[in-house]
């Protein structure tokens, strides 16, 4: 009975140590070094452990762990001896010491390993002398970084972000979905952000600039537009709005659109297309089909809004304007007042 007693406690004892090492890996030693500069008392403790005793502690709490493992499989098996039990056992010690660490549900934090902080560096630190020799031999077998905390995959980093919108309020919510976006943008494509050539508002080669479509141009909101060719459909150039200012009537749109035209296929990732816009300076692509047909616009706005993940609102006219910019601070100012 004692020796179930034992085998139970080795048990507790190996589940609290595997929780511990969780624990003590909560974080990186950089950013844990960070919140303890700036007064986390919890992060403080932590890294009194971790900064001088890193790769050491997480080896001893192994080490230890895998002892009581040891210590409770055989205990239990000198009692109660069978195929059975010797299985049930197994997969019982096997569970709590390999899949316990890795379980995502478990939401051990900081401060399970914070309490224990000032024990295990005390116990460090009185055993210093003695272990001077063994930790220059631990060190020159492991890595530095052994048992802290790394990442392996971008998904892991993008689980991380997340986890500090919903628990952090050292950074802001704009911040945090700016860095889930800037991560996962590249991984779409273009047909996902483009605007269809259905949905493309256009003018035509030969249109004329009177006052009622330069008014309507002006009022539309868009900077610039696509100009499509009347007969052949084809798209030959882009008319930009703010090359339309102080403009006379009756001018063609031949005469003032920009005849430079770029494409893109529908296929490429919007990293590819951002490299493209930055490398040509030109902010709206054509996007075409491995038919060579054109099926739609994207423009640098579409893709800074996947970066930012919120709409971009064009205000391009205004950045060109004193006056105009002058007067939305006004604005602004007379609404907080």
């Amino acid at each position: 009975m004692l020796r179930l007693i034992l085998a139970g406690g080795c048990v507790l004892i190996t589940g609290y140590l595997i929780l511990l090492i969780r624990s003590f890996d909560y974080m990186s030693v950089s950013e844990l070094k960070r919140q303890a500069r700036n007064g986390n008392r919890q992060a403080q403790r932590v890294y009194a452990v971790l900064g001088p005793f890193g790769n050491q502690v997480f080896l001893s709490l192994w080490v230890l762990s895998g002892l009581f493992w040891a210590i409770g499989i055989t205990l239990t098996l000198s009692v109660v001896w069978s195929w059975l039990t010797a299985i049930l056992v197994c997969i019982v010690f096997g569970f709590i010491y390999a899949i316990l660490p890795r379980l995502n549900i478990l939401k051990v934090e900081l401060r399970f390993a914070s309490g224990l902080s000032p024990v295990i560096s005390g116990i460090f630190n009185f055993l210093n002398p003695i272990l001077k020799w063994p930790r220059k031999i631990v060190s020159g077998l492991t890595d530095n970084n052994f048992g802290m905390r790394s990442l392996n995959s971008r998904d892991e980093l993008i689980e991380i972000i997340r986890h500090n919108q919903l628990n952090n309020d050292k950074f802001s919510k704009d911040e945090l979905n700016l860095a889930v976006h800037a991560l996962t943008f590249g991984d779409k494509k273009i047909t996902e952000v483009m605007t269809p050539r259905e949905n493309v508002k256009y003018v035509r080669l030969d249109d004329v600039l009177s006052t009622v479509m330069l008014s309507e141009l002006h009022d539309s909101g868009y900077s610039r537009f696509p100009v499509v060719e009347s007969h052949r459909g084809e798209f030959v150039g882009i008319l930009y709005v703010k090359d339309l200012t102080d403009m006379r009537n009756n001018h063609t749109v031949r005469e003032v659109m920009r005849s430079d035209v770029f494409y893109v296929n529908e296929f490429s990732s919007l990293s590819n297309v951002l490299n493209a816009f930055l490398r040509t300076e030109h902010h709206l692509f054509f996007v075409t089909n491995e038919f060579e047909e054109v099926v739609g616009i994207v423009t640098i706005e579409d893709v800074l809004e996947q970066i930012i993940g919120r709409k971009i609102i064009d205000e391009f006219d205004s950045y060109g304007d004193k006056k105009q910019v002058a007067n939305q601070l006004e604005a602004r100012i007379v609404e907080k007042s």
